[in-house]
């Protein structure tokens, strides 16, 4: 009885994982540095799920077999039980190296998404300093231009005006700041989380794979 559910907890967990990262990752944008990095912070972070399975389906293998065994002294050992449940053995470990493999690869990849997303942060940062500028330089030479039709305008009057649209400038360009450098922070952070928990799992991976249940 035991065995049986195992076998719907491993099944149950694996089914789980693969259905939130399916219908968390469509559509795909695989051009889009942010859909990539958020895809692999779900995969790390429901890689518990995962692991959690295949151990449940591993254990199930091994209790099947050590129970066989010990249930041999009294009835006929069942060989092709025991043959079938080490090839399900076999299978879970070939996976558990594919799957190594696969978080490895993961965590590498964080250096290419951290180098492409600071081009990218760094792009619109530019792109929004010009952007204010701009709008800053017409602004200025609107008013410039109204003051100067007015036979009351004064030298103190076009400096206030003046210094009111700097003011107002520099405060866009410190909000501008401060949101690129939270940006710039959620991704090194998204990044660095994403590798150090690659590493972990495959590392969980591995010693799965490499567990005899012979021992």
């Amino acid at each position: 009885m035991l065995h049986k559910y195992l076998i719907l907890v491993g099944r149950t967990f694996i089914a789980a994982f693969f259905t939130v990262n399916f219908f968390n990752i469509i559509p795909l944008d695989l051009k889009s540095n942010s859909w990539l990095t958020q895809v692999s912070m779900l995969i790390v972070d429901t890689a518990s799920l995962l692991l959690l399975g295949l151990i449940c389906l591993k254990l199930c293998s091994v209790y099947l077999i050590n129970n066989n065994k010990s249930s041999s002294k009294i009835n006929n050992l069942d060989n092709t039980l025991i043959n079938r449940e080490e090839i399900n053995i076999e299978l879970i470990n070939k996976i558990s190296i594919y799957l190594m493999v696969f978080f490895i690869t993961l965590g590498f990849s964080q250096s290419y998404l951290f180098i492409n997303g600071m081009k990218q942060i760094n792009f619109n940062y530019s792109y929004k300093i010009n952007e204010i500028n701009d709008k800053y330089k017409i602004q200025r030479n609107k008013l410039e231009s109204y003051l100067s039709t007015k036979e009351i305008a004064s030298q103190n009057i076009e400096s206030d005006k003046i210094r009111s649209l700097e003011a107002k400038k520099n405060k866009y360009i410190f909000e501008l700041d401060k949101n690129i450098s939270k940006t710039r922070f959620l991704l090194i952070r998204g990044n660095v989380k994403v590798f150090i928990m690659s590493f972990i799992w495959a590392y969980g991976l591995y010693k799965l794979s490499s567990l005899n249940h012979k021992e």
